[in-house]
This record gives C-alpha cells, sequence and structure tokens, in this order.
C-alpha cells in the first residue's frame, strides 16, 4: 500500500515537491479491480459480511446552578436521565459568583448492523450507507462465523 500524503510535512519546494508530485498523480482508488487475481473454486466469489455498532450522534442540554463548580457537576449529574451518558461538563462563572454548568449528554444505546459485499471495501461501504441519519458509526468487524463457513 502506497501513501500519497503526509500531513505533517509542509508544502514548499525541495525535497517535498515529490510528494505533492506523487499526491496529484495518485491513482484513483474506484479504478482498483476488486476480483481476486487467482481463481477462485467453483467460480463464485464468497460474499464477505461485516458488522458495525452505531450510536445516536445527538445531543441534549444540561444547566444547573450553584455556588461552587463541585457542588453545579452534581447537580448536573443529578439530572441524567437513565440510559444516557454524560459527556461534557462546562462550568461558567459570570459576575454575580455563582457557577453555572452546562453539560452535553448523548443515548448510550448502542445498535449493531450489518452489511454484505463481495470484498472488505464493498462491504464496508454498504455498511456506511446503512448508518442512518443523526448516527455514527463506532466499529466495523468483519463476522468471523461467515469467514470460517466460507473456507474449504
Amino acid at each position: 500500500m502506497r501513501v500519497y500524503m503526509d500531513r505533517f510535512r509542509p508544502w514548499r519546494g525541495g525535497r517535498h515537491r515529490a510528494l505533492r508530485v506523487a499526491l496529484q498523480r495518485a491513482p484513483d482508488p474506484s479504478a482498483t479491480p476488486t476480483v481476486p487475481s487467482r481463481p477462485v473454486p467453483g467460480g463464485v466469489l464468497p460474499s464477505m459480511k461485516v458488522r458495525g455498532l452505531i450510536q445516536s450522534s445527538e445531543t441534549q442540554e444540561l444547566t444547573a446552578e450553584a455556588d461552587d463548580a463541585e457542588t453545579a457537576r452534581k447537580l448536573v449529574e443529578a439530572q441524567v436521565p437513565e440510559g444516557y451518558e454524560l459527556i461534557q461538563v462546562h462550568n461558567a462563572m459570570p459576575r454575580g459568583g455563582r457557577v453555572i454548568a452546562t453539560a452535553l449528554i448523548r443515548a448510550a444505546a448502542v445498535t449493531e448492523i450489518e452489511a454484505d459485499g463481495g470484498d472488505y471495501a464493498i462491504a464496508r461501504d454498504a455498511l456506511r450507507a446503512r448508518v442512518p441519519e443523526g448516527h455514527r458509526l463506532l466499529s466495523i468487524v468483519i463476522d468471523d462465523a461467515e469467514a470460517e463457513q466460507a473456507r474449504p
């Protein structure tokens, strides 16, 4: 596998120019063949199945006001409903002496989805396409049970 971009190197002249030229001449990844180089027994490619975990990316905001930051955080934590996780707490102290804690929460539920394709790249893209709006894909795992059955 060739890497065409290194984000830590500046795009100035000199030795970095070759890297810039390689980036401009990078082959189209969609043009690479997905057919195996050796024949498959029976002439049928086994389907690859992948599984993924998704979680809602929508957040809600909670606020609490108290005399100090520790008490404000405890008040925010007490407001978090069952099935939600506390993502972030920000404390602000405007003029007046009271601490206002603002918290972000998100649903903690994780759901599993599946997809399949001729190879990993196709199956992965199909899985990403199945992620609903307002959710994020946490992980992708190759389904080992399907892979074991496909082996001769």
